[in-house]
């Protein structure tokens, strides 16, 4: 039987383990080839090819093979359109010359973004792409309502609500009881964007005697972050895990605690904490936030805190963890909600395919 699925390219920098089952869901409605820095020794349910990237004068980045591929062999080619990515620029070019369709897929700006780097990007994208995907309603809809920068707009736009497996989450989440519930949970990388430091100085001010759970995946600043709370005498206070990929494994850690913290700048672990039903903390500027922070709702899914502040910090902590069992049942049963309606791989499926459905007719 002949096969009529459209072959798809997916050009990225590295392949995160959260990603596979969404490219798993994509590759049922297309034929899809991913090319990415991946682990050699897995096997995937898709098409796949290897590439390294490989940093030069300290600003650029080159994937090797890009441009080896022949790209006429797609009905469309996926980048995530970076200016520092000099290969995906060259192979834009190409795919443009060779009438091949091209997609962004993208942030409208994160947390590190610089206001030249994303018009150079946004400039890039409209000259040389087809359209973009954004990785959430939110952003696609202030760049709809938007009148900046207008002429530099993609003609075809769209959304993902950026996610992770949540079936699998609801498969291992447990009912959410406040009152058999203790602690709280941190899960992210120990990175500085996490600022850690600020969640270990909040503990000073706290009058309560819970402790802080923390899933981290980087060993280079444990040490670190250990002997601050050392210097801090809140030692006893952290508990510190060590960070696994295995649903399984880290679920218990996620139905044990009582509440979900990030100090700094969140991304994907609010859509993890909010499958599990976790009520949560994240701060109050959503420049310095990442593109999930946008399915997290102030005093719906949990509290903001003063960025920056541990003060206001620990306070939110206080408070959010002394709430009366209705409020924090109500935070829970709102954040599994948003998931469930807004925040899924078979969600975020179907919304690439509205966009690329229509790209393609084109």
């Amino acid at each position: 039987m002949k096969n009529n699925k459209k072959r798809v390219l997916f050009v990225q920098p590295i392949l995160p383990h959260y990603r596979v089952p969404f490219f798993e869901d994509f590759n049922k409605i297309y034929e899809l080839d991913l090319f990415a820095e991946h682990n050699i020794n897995q096997k995937y349910s898709f098409g796949i090819k290897y590439s390294e990237n490989l940093n030069f004068l300290k600003l650029f980045t080159w994937q090797k093979n890009l441009l080896r591929i022949n790209f006429k062999e797609y009905d469309l080619v996926i980048f995530n359109v970076n200016p520092k990515y000099l290969s995906t620029i060259i192979a834009l070019i190409i795919c443009k010359l060779k009438s091949v369709k091209t997609i962004d897929y993208n942030h409208r700006r994160s947390s590190t973004s610089k206001s030249f780097s994303i018009i150079i990007r946004n400039l890039i994208v409209k000259i040389l792409t087809n359209g973009r995907i954004y990785y959430t309603k939110t952003e696609f809809e202030e760049e709809i309502n938007s009148n900046n920068f207008n002429l530099l707009k993609p003609v075809h736009l769209g959304y993902a609500n950026n996610s992770i497996d949540t079936k699998l989450i609801f498969n291992f989440r447990k009912e959410y009881i406040p009152n058999k519930r203790f602690d709280f949970l941190f899960v992210g990388r120990l990175t500085s964007k996490a600022n850690i430091q600020l969640l270990i100085r909040a503990l000073v001010f706290s009058k309560l005697n819970y402790k802080v759970n923390i899933l981290g995946n980087s060993q280079s600043n444990m040490k670190f972050f250990k002997n601050l709370a050392d210097k801090y005498k809140v030692s006893e206070r952290i508990i510190w895990h060590e960070f696994s990929s295995n649903e399984k494994e880290i679920s218990n850690l996620f139905n044990n605690c009582r509440c979900f913290v990030y100090p700094g700048e969140v991304g994907l672990s609010i859509i993890h904490a909010m499958a599990y039903g976790l009520p949560a903390i994240i701060h109050n500027n959503h420049i310095h936030h990442n593109p999930e922070h946008y399915a997290f709702t102030n005093k719906l899914n949990g509290l903001y805190f003063e960025e920056n502040n541990e003060r206001s910090l620990s306070f939110i902590m206080d408070k959010l963890y002394s709430s009366s069992d209705k409020e924090l049942e109500d935070y829970s049963k709102n954040s599994l909600k948003t998931i469930r309606k807004c925040f899924s791989i078979e969600k975020m499926v179907i919304n690439f395919h509205n966009v690329i459905r229509d790209i393609l007719k084109g």
